[in-house]
């Protein structure tokens, strides 16, 4: 959350930080990646901006299969409401 809001703030570095922390303590998140990726590329950092965005390609499909499935388990236990 602190790192989306110093992207927003135009504090790049420190929100790089940020998704460096979070990415350390779970890896698995992939929106983390694209995040820091657009930190990155804000920074002039290209190379390491499109290693980000490789490794969400690279693993996209598993991760909103993931994110599909924790959706459905929300919605069967009443915790998300649909709306129109």
């Amino acid at each position: 959350m602190l790192g989306k809001c110093l992207l927003a703030l135009g504090e790049f570095a420190e929100a790089s930080i940020c998704f460096n922390k979070s990415i350390e303590l779970n890896p698995d998140k992939l929106e983390n990646y694209i995040l820091r990726s657009k930190a990155s590329s804000a920074l002039g950092l290209v190379n390491i901006s499109q290693r980000d965005i490789d490794h969400f390609t690279k693993n996209k499909t598993e991760y909103l299969e993931h994110l599909a499935e924790q959706a459905s388990r929300l919605r069967s236990s009443g915790k998300v409401l649909e709306s129109d």
